[in-house]
């Protein structure tokens, strides 16, 4: 709504400013007011801003042309005397003026130029365009300078739009880069915990492998500790048989096989033999258990070191845990927020260099033109009569007589 009522007031303001008359002055200053009258020597009007306000008087001789609200325009002439008019009656419309004409009629004084940088000559006369060769039969020895200065504005202003373009094109850039950035912090920041995730999975299967070894371990600690009762089970089962032995070999010496004392030496015997036995048998058994747990426990602190080996780390964590596309996409994101930014750079750059260098020249060649106009829109009552430049004084000598002789004598 705020904006709809600044497009509002905007339109107004223009319509305002094309909807009143002006005044042309023959000195370059322009007034806007309501014209009242036009008479043979005075043109009577109020101030645009103030038309309840008082009226005011301009003379003929310092106006050089004068603007009506519809359009039309009054060039006033010296030669052409104008009658006494009332704006309210109808204006007679405009009627077209041949340039070159107007411009063999009227002293090049009062040819009232004005400089138009889209005209292909650079000029407009009393508001209408002419050709080069016009141009350069008004302007005379001036041309070059005119034509040199006019084609150095146009390139300035060209140089303003390219300088212009240029910045624009950098802020597309700009944007281009933001989204860049943001889209390599995304895949760097998606690589980065990938990468801490690949590392907690390997940690994972490394704490799991040793996990494994310290169990085998066990079991190997606890195969020895049997192994070490069995040995201890065999001596005592041994020293048990050779005491049933001895017994029974001297008991076969005093008593006859039936008798009863030898049949309790025997049957100590035989248990003591079969103790002995059983003891032998737990111990190859204990042994056969140490055997595979500490191969168990071998094979399991192998396959942790392998894994975890300095030689190994880095094939296992690649193999199992890290996809490397994470990677290649955070590369290929970096590198395009390279390309990105190059451009961006060298747009804000060129585009400053021009759009500064341009206003510089165009303003340079605009002061030139206009300076080389005003020259031919000075009227010729205003230029003051030229001072006779006074000469060098040089004494005059005569010859006088003085009492009875001639004197030589200096004048002033």
């Amino acid at each position: 709504m705020k904006r709809l009522f600044l497009v509002l007031v905007s339109m107004a303001s223009v319509v305002s400013a094309i909807a009143q008359d002006v005044i042309v002055k023959r000195d370059g200053e322009e007034i806007q007011c309501k014209i009242l009258e036009v008479s043979t020597n005075k043109v009577k009007y109020k101030q645009w801003k103030n038309q309840n306000g008082p009226t005011f008087v301009e003379k003929k001789t310092d106006v050089l042309m004068l603007k009506y609200e519809n359009g039309q325009k009054e060039v006033i002439s010296f030669s052409t005397p104008v009658g006494e008019t009332q704006v309210e009656a109808p204006v007679v419309a405009e009627t077209p003026v041949d340039s070159v004409a107007l411009g063999d009629t009227m002293p090049i004084s009062n040819d009232f130029l004005e400089y138009a940088r889209k005209e292909k000559s650079g000029l407009l006369k009393w508001g209408r365009s002419i050709s080069e060769e016009q141009a350069h039969a008004v302007l005379g020895k001036d041309w070059t300078d005119f034509t040199r200065a006019h084609k150095s504005e146009r390139v300035g202003r060209a140089m303003i739009i390219t300088g212009g373009a240029l910045i624009v094109g950098g802020g597309l850039w700009t944007a281009q880069y933001i989204w860049a950035s943001k889209d390599y912090d995304d895949k760097k920041s998606a690589y980065e915990n990938h990468v801490a995730e690949a590392n907690a999975k390997y940690a994972e299967k490394v704490n799991d492998l040793y996990a494994t070894y310290n169990a085998a371990d066990a079991k190997r600690i606890e195969a020895e500790g049997i192994l070490n009762n069995a040995n201890y089970a065999v001596e005592n089962a041994t020293d048990i048989f050779n005491s049933a032995n001895s017994k029974f070999e001297d008991v076969k010496k005093l008593y006859v096989e039936g008798s009863e004392p030898y049949q309790n030496a025997k049957k100590e015997f035989d248990a003591a033999q079969t103790s002995l036995t059983n003891a032998q048998a737990s111990l190859e058994n204990a042994q056969t258990g140490l055997n595979d747990a500490e191969k168990e426990a071998d094979a399991a602190y192998n396959a942790y070191k392998s894994f975890d080996s300095v030689d190994n780390r880095d094939n296992n964590f690649n193999t199992l845990f890290y996809n490397s596309s994470f990677k290649s996409d955070m590369d290929k994101a970096k590198d395009y927020k390279k390309t990105t930014l190059y451009p961006m750079i060298g747009c804000y750059a060129s585009g400053a260099a021009l759009l500064v260098w341009g206003i510089i020249k165009e303003k340079r060649a605009h002061k030139k033109v206009n300076e080389i106009v005003n020259r031919y829109n000075v009227d010729p009552t205003e230029i003051p009569a030229e001072t006779p430049v006074e000469t060098s004084w040089k004494p005059e000598f005569d010859m006088e007589a003085r009492g009875n002789g001639l004197a030589l004598v200096m004048k002033f």
